[in-house]
């Protein structure tokens, strides 16, 4: 797993173009891929599975948000988030500070097939 500053850099180098890839909010801006705009796949209901059969990566924003823990409507998206990444593999995390665009952590998950 790359641990670094610019995740928009390591998409580009190392997710072939036209790869279909689920975004988070405040995803990193992407050119050239098949975009799939999901505010979270855990929450309020649980997309991962649609997801899943769509796309070839998900780029997780929401996944350390305290946002998780303070709001009802978010009640289980936490177990959601591990049961996902339990499945997949992580192919890299950009933790906030320094990240080049949202200040959130990134992390690339590749789809397991």
């Amino acid at each position: 797993m790359w641990l670094g500053p610019n995740s928009s850099s390591w998409s580009e180098a190392n997710i072939a173009k036209g790869a279909r890839i689920a975004c988070e909010e405040r995803s990193p801006k992407l050119d050239g891929y098949e975009l799939v705009p999901a505010r979270s796949i855990a929450a309020p209901v649980d997309r991962t599975a649609e997801l899943e059969a769509q796309v070839d990566y998900v780029i997780v924003t929401l996944m350390s948000e305290r946002l998780i823990e303070r709001d009802p409507a978010w009640a289980g998206a936490r177990e959601v988030y591990e049961r996902f990444a339990g499945r997949h593999e992580r192919v890299a995390e950009f933790l906030g500070r320094g990240v080049d665009y949202s200040g959130r952590d990134i992390r690339i998950f590749r789809i397991a097939r």
